[in-house]
């Protein structure tokens, strides 16, 4: 798991819901 895409990617997105979405699929994506 690439704890610094996933760390970026919900800084990027840090929304009202959007940040808890790509937390999610980032958090798929990299233990994939």
């Amino acid at each position: 798991m690439d704890l610094n895409s996933y760390d970026w990617r919900k800084s990027t997105r840090s929304g009202e819901n959007g940040g808890t979405c790509v937390e999610v699929a980032v958090a798929e994506r990299a233990d994939a």
